[in-house]
């Protein structure tokens, strides 16, 4: 009986996570206990292909100084006739470099990347990107030449550029502060912005150092040498912990093809349907109809989880105010990329400055959800997690990704 009323309460309120749920539960006079609301939503069909794609919690590695580069490509609004910028960062020394572009044609981008490696001096081993059209053609030959590998985010591998894309969010910002203080136009401060990204010490990652120091300094790249170490240990932990409860789970399912692409909706399905584990090797899961899938980007579920409904999971309210919301949330995973915690009043500063930079207003976003930006979190509890602290009478919030 019991089962039932919380079936019921969960379509009524459009499939909401754990929380908003429990809370639903309580207020309804539902006798359960929060456990079984939490095993409940975990084999729910409808709220596993909807969930967002997870960020790793494995460490991006550089085997050496010069070993990997990532790049991606940065968006303006037109200035000078210039629509865009070509970022490349070192992910050893997190040396930043860019270039503005009038168009994203693989030409112009292929031109720009050689203008960047000769700035550099010492190519890379291997740089990595999306599988976008500007980094196909001239650029894979371009790199054919020059004796650089080439790789490409994988599908659902949504932090596989994360060195890169913080380095796109600090720049964005920077330009935003220097367009604020000066008046000018983003593409005559790209390089003022890039020499002071690359002249400011980093506390965590570098030491102390700033990008522009590593390469000088032999301590340095000892200590950064050791976390590389540290890091690929990690990974490999981390790989074991996933291997164990994929056994325990039994089932997975897998991101689809558009599952990370910006122009993804809400509302619209992130993973596809249940798989049933063949055999794991390493990182390499193979489901019983012989397909491969790299274990970091699966959504390990119960074998036993419900089929998805699409049509029941669109337009309710909790699943709408999320898609309204979704922009909003975007940008807070950016801004905690890298991040254990932060305040929530910092989070949305940086949000702001954010949406602020590509063209969109968060005041306008978020009342359009009629939603607080708490509520907001809440709804998306499978990807952030939101603590509560309290301070004298008053309660101070932080999130970070879970």
């Amino acid at each position: 009986m019991e089962q039932q009323q919380l079936r019921h309460l969960s379509n009524e309120l459009g499939n909401p996570g754990v929380q908003p749920l429990w809370l639903a539960v309580r207020r309804n006079g539902i006798h359960l206990m929060k456990k079984d609301v939490e095993a409940f939503v975990k084999q729910k069909g409808e709220k596993q292909v909807l969930s967002a794609i997870q960020p790793s919690k494995g460490k991006t590695v550089s085997e050496s100084l010069d070993a990997r580069w990532q790049m991606d490509l940065a968006f303006g609004v037109a200035a000078d006739g210039y629509t865009a910028y070509l970022v490349a960062v070192n992910v050893f020394d997190r040396f930043t470099y860019a270039l503005p572009l009038t168009s994203k044609e693989p030409t112009q981008v292929a031109e720009a990347l050689g203008k960047l490696l000769k700035e550099a001096n010492k190519k890379p081993k291997l740089i990595s990107s999306d599988n976008g059209n500007e980094f196909l053609g001239p650029v894979s030959e371009l790199l054919v030449k020059k004796k650089i590998a080439q790789a490409f985010k994988a599908v659902g591998d949504v932090n596989a550029l994360g060195v890169v894309d913080r380095a796109i969010q600090t720049l964005k910002r920077k330009l935003a502060e220097l367009a604020g203080s000066t008046g000018r136009s983003w593409p005559s401060l790209l390089q003022q912005a890039v020499g002071a990204i690359n002249s400011t010490p980093k506390s965590g990652v570098l030491h102390g150092a700033a990008p522009s120091e590593v390469r000088k300094d032999p301590e340095v790249r000892f200590m950064l040498l050791q976390d590389q170490a540290r890091a690929l240990q990690h990974n490999k932990k981390l790989t074991v912990k996933r291997q164990d409860k994929l056994e325990d789970a039994g089932g997975f399912r897998a991101p689809l093809p558009d599952s990370t692409s910006k122009f993804k909706r809400g509302f619209q399905a992130t993973y596809g349907d249940v798989r049933q584990v063949a055999s794991v090797r390493g990182s390499t899961v193979t489901d019983t109809e012989g397909k491969s899938h790299n274990l970091k980007q699966l959504k390990i579920v119960p074998a036993t989880s419900s089929a998805a409904i699409p049509a029941a999971v669109s337009t309710a309210g909790p699943a709408k105010k999320r898609r309204l919301g979704t922009p909003i949330l975007d940008a807070l995973a950016q801004v905690l990329q890298g991040e254990e915690q932060i305040s929530l009043k910092k989070a949305s500063g940086l949000m702001r400055a954010q949406l602020t930079a590509d063209g969109q207003s968060y005041n306008d976003i978020l009342k359009s959800t009629k939603a607080s930006l708490i509520d907001l979190i809440r709804l998306d509890d499978d990807r952030f997690k939101l603590v509560e602290r309290p301070h004298g009478k008053q309660t101070w919030y932080f999130v970070g990704l879970k």
